[in-house]
């Protein structure tokens, strides 16, 4: 499968397309590849019946600025060719699977701000996402719009430790969110680093596993 650019090819992993109760799109962190996000995280998940497309970013990374530095031009450009590139690989992946197959749009670090921004971006165009180690990009007070998010649900985490996702930028990122109509679920480890943990991988494996039997993702969790 091609995204938009001929010579970037998006990885897919797990059931065959039109086999699939849930297609789940996996994004790679900063100097990352969608094999480092197969060995982290999709390999753990033990949902069945889920079709993985992991977009590749051209040079390994999405965006060149650090994510919570001041929002520039160069970056809004960046992170506009971006998301047209993962739409790309995520509309030529929906085309191909049953009709109705939920889509769960996803990411570590990088990703997770990419998925963020798809998210603020572009609404309800998935049926949940998560998060992992990311907020919005640019400076706490930056003007981020967001569309309405009527009820979309999602999970957004972070470590307190996290030398990247700043405390002020991840709970700007929540009110956002929430702010917009989304039920989000946030967690933040005490004493964790830049890291992907065991319990974020179990919560994005029971969503995974929630959405192909058409459950709520979300019990008594939302902020």
């Amino acid at each position: 499968m091609t995204s938009i650019s001929a010579d970037i090819i998006a990885f897919t992993s797990g059931v065959a397309v039109q086999n699939a109760a849930v297609i789940c799109a996996v994004i790679h962190g900063r100097y990352g590849a969608p094999e480092a996000m197969m060995d982290t995280l999709v390999r753990h998940l033990t949902a069945p019946d889920v079709h993985y497309v992991l977009p590749r970013a051209a040079g390994n990374a999405w965006y060149s600025s650090p994510t919570s530095a001041p929002m520039t031009d160069e970056t809004l450009e960046e992170i506009s060719r971006s998301l047209e590139q993962i739409r790309g690989d995520i509309a030529a992946t929906m085309v191909a699977a049953p009709e109705g197959v939920p889509l769960v749009v996803g990411g570590f670090s990088q990703g997770a701000c990419m998925t963020i921004e798809h998210v603020a971006r572009d609404g309800c165009n998935c049926d949940a996402f998560f998060a992992l180690t990311g907020c919005r990009v640019g400076a706490a007070g930056n003007p981020r719009p967001i569309r309405d998010l009527d009820g979309l649900e999602g999970y957004v985490s972070t470590g307190s430790r996290d030398p990247f996702i700043l405390l002020p930028e991840y709970s700007e990122t929540l009110h956002g969110l929430a702010h917009a109509g989304g039920r989000i679920r946030a967690d933040m480890f005490p004493r964790s680093d830049h890291v992907m943990s065991q319990p974020e991988i179990a919560t994005v494996d029971s969503m995974l596993r929630r959405m192909a039997r058409r459950e709520p993702l979300l019990q008594g969790g939302a902020v």
